[in-house]
């Protein structure tokens, strides 16, 4: 089975408060405790006030987004022998428990790499992630990848653009932030990634990126990645928001760049 947990907090289901057996995640949406009307470490915004934060954000066909892993589970496409692999289960079982820490208004202790295939949940993840953080009343910013974070960069830093200052304060001061990492990359857009994962740090705040690149072929573009991300040995550090732990799905004949780094990755910690 795959080794060390990402998360080692209890799932959040009982009210905090008064303690009882009531739920507070029902169909993947977050309700107050009918007990004692707490029950969540946020403020749940009204429909109106929700549609207000998605607008620019969130595009129309993903915001009733909510996340299953049923769904990735059973998905005809993926292949049988991913399915059946148990590091499939702990990537599937550790992207919800993502979901349900940030879907129960809890602040992540950790910035991530989160690498897999494509049709494997991704951005079905990322979008009902940032619902669910909009619904408890925190601040999201924008998924751009980070081709889009470097132009923005420069943009922001070479000359006063007000439309990139404001997404450039989005992606360094929001509570909830997500960067893709595209196929097609190059080293001064993942070097973007760190300046951004650096400013949240400094403030406290978690990362998460995604990627359909194996990290092992990402290190290979850039050699200074090595103490950026964290493949295995995650130690017991209560916080650690300026390196990504990598969590990786099996990639089975899916990824034809495999290399010994990457086979090393897999079966280190995760199997």
């Amino acid at each position: 089975m795959a080794g060390e947990s990402l998360f080692r907090e209890e799932k959040v289901y009982n009210c905090p408060k008064c303690k009882d057996k009531t739920f507070i995640i029902e169909n993947a949406k977050v309700y107050k405790c009918p007990e004692c009307s707490v029950g969540t470490k946020g403020i749940i915004l009204d429909e109106d006030k929700i549609l207000l934060a998605q607008e620019g954000v969130i595009p129309e066909n993903y915001r009733d987004l909510t996340f299953d892993k049923t769904r990735i589970k059973n998905d005809s496409r993926i292949p049988i022998e991913i399915k059946q692999d148990p590091n499939f289960d702990y990537y599937l079982d550790t992207i919800e428990r993502l979901y349900d820490l940030i879907n129960s208004g809890e602040k992540l202790k950790y910035s991530l790499l989160i690498t897999a295939p494509q049709g494997f949940g991704k951005n079905s993840l990322v979008y009902s992630c940032l619902n669910a953080a909009i619904r408890n009343g925190k601040t999201v910013a924008p998924y751009l990848d980070s081709l889009e974070l470097n132009n923005i960069i420069i943009g922001s830093d070479e000359r006063y653009n007000y439309e990139d200052q404001e997404i450039m304060n989005k992606l360094t001061n929001a509570d909830v932030c997500f960067i893709k990492i595209p196929q097609t990359t190059y080293v001064s857009a993942i070097r973007s990634l760190k300046i951004i994962v650096d400013r949240r740090a400094r403030k406290g705040l978690a990362t998460i990126a995604t990627s359909r690149n194996h990290v092992g072929k990402l290190l290979n573009m850039d050699s200074d990645l090595t103490n950026f991300f964290i493949t295995n040995n995650f130690g017991d550090s209560p916080v650690d928001y300026y390196r990504l732990r990598v969590l990786t799905s099996p990639y089975g004949n899916l990824d034809n760049t495999r290399n010994k780094y990457n086979k090393k990755s897999n079966s280190s910690n995760w199997g």
